[in-house]
């Protein structure tokens, strides 16, 4: 099988202007895009064993995340996971501007510097729905994202409990956060349009065999109050 390699995109290997992936317009071929809050875009390209460029392409390396799947115990209706609308903002292009895409899905975000991932699911739940986490499962990492990215995310399982009363969010200016809902399992599965999020997908799989064990600890706090 042939071997190949990446290297740094060179326009000059691409005489017949196929070099593609020039972003918003820009002029000339770029080779790195890096914004410290959310991620670092390379611009590649395959080169064979000739020696030859074949194709352009770009490798995405996230910044280390955390996706929390936020959950409660309803007296009635049994557990029901927070989901949230919002806009997120997507990497800046050169001239440092942000284009925004809206989600439906769970609390997420960066993991800081010298910040564990419990730290950051905690501040990220706090600061996008007002609500401060009772307990935490971590349920492992995960390689989601496309763009053959090399980083592994953090997915936790946050517990809050029913009687809390939110405080008010305190996210960032450029998070816009429309809509947060408290829904059953039944209710996710049955959404219109459906919930398409592979991150919220994946944080709600990965917590279902938790939430037995939630609904006990529930039951024992509970009886502890009688």
């Amino acid at each position: 099988m042939p071997e190949f390699e990446l290297r740094p995109f060179d326009a000059s290997a691409f005489p017949d202007g196929t070099s593609g992936y020039l972003i918003d317009g820009r002029p000339v071929p770029w080779n790195e895009i890096e914004d410290p809050s959310y991620a670092k875009i390379e611009h590649l390209m395959v080169v064979g064993p000739d020696g030859k460029a074949r194709f352009p392409k770009i490798n995405v390396i996230w910044n280390r995340g955390v996706f929390v799947t936020t959950a409660r115990v309803h007296p009635e209706r049994g557990v029901e996971v927070l989901i949230i609308d919002e806009e997120r903002p997507l990497v800046r292009d050169e001239s440092g501007n942000r284009g925004h895409v809206k989600i439906t899905s769970i609390p997420q975000g960066i993991i800081r510097k010298d910040e564990t991932y419990s730290e950051a699911a905690i501040r990220i739940v706090n600061k996008e729905t007002g609500h401060t986490p009772s307990g935490m499962t971590y349920l492992g990492e995960v390689y989601l994202d496309a763009a053959n990215s090399e980083t592994p995310h953090d997915f936790c399982l946050a517990q809050v409990p029913f009687e809390q009363v939110a405080s008010q969010p305190t996210h960032d200016e450029t998070e816009i956060i429309e809509n947060q809902r408290w829904l059953t399992l039944s209710e996710i599965e049955r959404m219109e349009p459906p919930l398409s999020c592979a991150k919220a997908l994946s944080g709600i799989q990965l917590s279902r065999p938790h939430l037995p064990e939630l609904l006990q600890a529930n039951e024992e706090r509970l009886l502890g109050r009688g």
